[in-house]
């Protein structure tokens, strides 16, 4: 926006853009995407899509293979009906790595590894995907599938307190021989990568 362009978004809620509201290049309508029909008629203006609506781990209370592909697989079919291919140049899918299933020790998936989600989140991510190449492939639009580890910010630190410090905050703790790995991205390089792929 700081650029000069406009931004539509839709969710079904924008509690966490209290501070943007009133920026003169936002517009911000409330929509299930589940919903075909509550697509905004605006995201048919888009000439970049930033796909990031998602039913993720324990969010809900509805955890269901069913619920997982409404949302993320039929959700984005959906987000994708509501678009219009002869003015949209560029998707971007944030998709997730659990698409790679139980990633054995050592090993670092990467664009040429197997696709094995042994989740409901996972294989109804891994459905979207495809539903973003299809599109994309049949309108000639140009894609990007980020597949993010777990993305933290200030304000979303999932549970990394729990995870690297004593109660308190007072020190960090070590578990067995220390070699643990948590792979983290954050949502500053997220929003850097975006806005250079949107460039």
């Amino acid at each position: 926006m700081s650029r000069g362009n406009r931004v539509v978004g839709f969710d079904l809620v924008f509690d966490n853009l209290v501070d943007l509201k009133d920026h003169p290049n936002l517009s911000c309508f409330p929509a299930d995407i589940t919903n075909d029909a509550a697509i905004p008629a605006a995201a048919g203006d888009a000439g970049v899509l930033v796909h990031c609506a998602a039913l993720v781990h324990k969010r809900s209370s509805d955890l269901s293979r069913e619920n997982y592909f409404r949302i993320n697989h039929l959700g984005t079919r959906n987000v994708l009906g509501g678009l219009n291919p002869s003015r949209l140049k560029k998707i971007i899918f944030l998709s997730t790595v659990s698409v790679y299933g139980t990633i054995p020790p050592g090993t670092e998936p990467d664009e040429s590894s197997p696709t094995r989600p042994d989740d409901f989140y996972g294989e109804s991510k891994l459905a979207a995907e495809e539903e973003i190449r299809i599109f994309s492939g049949k309108h000639g639009i140009s894609h990007t599938i980020l597949r993010l580890s777990p993305v933290y910010g200030r304000s979303f630190l999932l549970n990394i307190h729990k995870r690297i410090y004593l109660p308190g905050q007072r020190c960090f703790y070590r578990l067995g021989e220390g070699n643990q790995k948590l792979s983290l991205c954050s949502v500053n390089n997220l929003v850097e990568v975006i806005c250079t792929g949107v460039a």
